[in-house]
């Protein structure tokens, strides 16, 4: 049995060990999709398609899974996913849109995108203002 003065050497010992093994886990995974950001604000009231994710090597990169989130305030707001397919019928581009409520303009739209690919995955997390209309 431990004395009550060694535990804290082993949490050290067991946080060590944990980085360790971090480290040999090797390179970060090259990731192979591009997330393309609109540069315009949206507008309350309208569709404002904001972020698009395109695979850069369709031949061998898989969009897996694509997850569009936004919230205005406490307010979850839901996506549209546009697909977009290549002539082999693998899936090459997302693009996430979302219906900005009326009545909304002057508060902070914050949306997350999260793209799942052939061995990585990257995450997009971006704030626009509302235009009033």
């Amino acid at each position: 049995m431990f004395k009550k003065s060694a535990w804290p050497l082993v949490a050290i010992a067991l946080g060590a060990s944990a980085l360790v093994g971090a480290a040999r886990s090797g390179p970060p995974a090259v990731v192979n999709v591009r997330v393309d950001v609109a540069h315009r604000f949206p507008k309350a009231g309208h569709l404002f398609t904001g972020v698009s994710v395109v695979s850069l090597e369709p031949s061998s990169t898989v969009i897996n899974l694509v997850k569009c989130d936004a919230r205005i305030g406490t307010r979850t707001i839901a996506a549209r996913k546009h697909r977009l397919f290549d002539q082999a019928g693998r899936l090459g581009q997302v693009t996430c849109s979302w219906r900005i409520p009326g009545g909304t303009g002057g508060q902070l739209l914050r949306t997350s995108v999260i793209a799942v690919t052939t061995g990585s995955s990257t995450t997009e997390d971006r704030r626009w203002w509302i235009a009033k209309p």
